[in-house]
């Protein structure tokens, strides 16, 4: 009969190497295998230029402080903060939890992204002065932090077209003729004036003699002679697109950032089209078709690329990663994740907006959280600006593990051992193993559970055989389950 059962900690055993030889011993170096990072709050180098005053940060890695009078901060949800300037980014959240980390450029393109054993900080170097998108995920991949921000300057700011205008202000620093937004251009057609710089870094002028005007809600459009000036109320902001649809929909014009209220189509050839503009949240503001006549300009013979839309789905811990390329986004105006438990009656599950005006292969993500115990089936519906549509294939994702369940996987077990503890959330809990001779080989105090799923990783004296997992929580009768390790040696 146990008449004692307790868990103590031993600070210091017979045998605490200094394995770096940084002077301080493995009990307490938060990575003995790096001098570089001893204990939180020493000094370390992070191996940043742009950087001063480097400490080791509460996750183990090491992060100063943007040279340049700190940068600017700015404060986020979720108890997140970013710090930017002199072409450094530092996104940060609350020390002891885990974020993921994710920077777009004006194009949308990735310049950087952390998503796995990210820590609470990541700080990016040496970007060049512009406009960038952040966001910050939760451990459950929830954006809890979308803001953009401007690097007014960069490490490096030349003027490669000679105009004299450096580049973190240039709009396009490879071309004389664009400097900043409102200067004055050339947009090389005889039948405009005033020709100025665009919001979207385009020349375009007024066209000489008017044309036909139009309302779309309450935006102003005004046409005719090749060229379309989009105009809405002063102190909003939209995006705008126009596709010929004479030309298999091809995208004539497109502006998805930092558009402001007006926008100039220029050099377009006779022909029909459809005009949309979405609001700033990309909610569909207004479409409506225009016949373009009296233009000088001519149609470029082209073929369209072969349509691609392809789409995976994989495992993720304990949620489903849904990835898919298409090179449709110039028709493109919303895609739907369908979900389904039989692979016939399927579910609409998510729905993205399309923000990817291209004809060339676009990337597009979303996740998973709550997959069904069993086997789920997963598609892609493209839906087009006139309504049509089409699907990928369906992608067949399983999970034998029921997650609102207490459960232990995989089993038999190599070195990682999953525990689903949806149920303990907000209790105090203890994972032990104990071997066939009824002796504790591994003990994990969890504390207080805070996620859905906990990994530990089994030590050198769980062994080859079976076990059973105590999973203790205060105040309650203890959980056991059974486990086969089998471990690769």
């Amino acid at each position: 009969v146990v008449i004692c059962e307790k868990v103590i900690t031993l600070s210091t055993g017979g045998n605490d190497p200094d394995n770096d030889g940084d002077g301080v011993p493995a009990s307490q170096d938060c990575n003995d295998n790096d001098p570089n990072l001893t204990i939180v709050g020493a000094s370390c180098d992070d191996g940043n230029a742009a950087t001063t005053n480097d400490i080791v940060q509460a996750n183990c890695t090491c992060a100063g402080t943007s040279i340049g009078g700190g940068g600017t901060t700015v404060s986020c949800t979720g108890n997140t903060m970013i710090t930017y300037g002199e072409g450094t980014i530092v996104m940060s959240g609350q020390s002891g939890q885990e974020y993921f980390f994710q920077i777009l450029d004006t194009d949308w393109n990735e310049v950087y992204n952390c998503g796995w054993q990210c820590g609470s900080t990541k700080t990016v170097a040496n970007l060049t002065a512009g406009d960038y998108r952040i966001y910050i995920k939760n451990s459950d991949y929830v954006v809890i932090c979308d803001k953009v921000i401007t690097l007014s300057t960069g490490g490096n700011d030349p003027d490669n077209d000679g105009d004299g205008v450096p580049a973190s202000q240039d709009c396009n620093d490879a071309d004389p003729n664009l400097t900043i937004v409102g200067a004055s251009c050339n947009d090389g057609d005889s039948v405009t004036s005033n020709d100025v710089v665009q919001a979207n870094c385009t020349c375009a002028g007024t066209t000489i003699g008017g044309g036909t005007t139009i309302a779309c809600g309450d935006i102003t459009i005004t046409y005719g002679q090749g060229v379309v000036e989009m105009v809405g109320p002063v102190g909003n902001s939209y995006f705008f697109k126009l596709n010929d649809l004479n030309n298999g929909w091809a995208q004539s014009f497109g502006c998805s950032w930092n558009c402001g209220n007006q926008q100039t189509a220029t050099n377009l050839p006779n022909s029909r089209y459809l005009i949309t503009i979405n609001n700033e949240d990309w909610s569909e503001h207004c479409a409506i078709e225009i016949e373009m006549t009296g233009s000088s300009f001519t149609q470029s013979a082209r073929g369209r690329t072969i349509p691609q839309l392809n789409f995976e789905a994989f495992t993720a811990q304990r949620t489903v990663d849904l990835q898919w390329l298409t090179n449709s986004g110039y028709k493109v105006k919303q895609f739907d994740v369908e979900r389904s438990t039989d692979g016939a009656n399927f579910e609409s599950y998510h729905k993205t907006i399309n923000k990817q005006w291209t004809e060339n292969l676009a990337y597009h993500q979303t996740t998973d959280l709550n997959p069904e115990k069993g086997t789920n089936y997963y598609r892609i519906k493209e839906i087009y600006l006139d309504d049509s549509f089409s699907y990928t294939e369906v992608r067949q994702v399983d999970f034998q593990v029921d997650l609102n369940k207490l459960s232990i996987y995989p089993n038999p077990v190599e070195n990682i051992l999953n525990l689903s503890l949806k149920p303990l959330i907000g209790q105090s809990t203890t994972i032990n193993i104990i071997n066939a001779f009824g002796q504790v080989v591994q003990t994990n105090p969890i504390g207080v559970v805070k996620e859905n799923i906990t990994q530990i990783e089994l030590n050198s004296a769980v062994t080859n055989g079976f076990y059973h997992v105590w999973i203790e929580v205060e105040g309650q009768r203890p959980i056991i389950k059974k486990l086969i390790v089998k471990k690769l040696y």
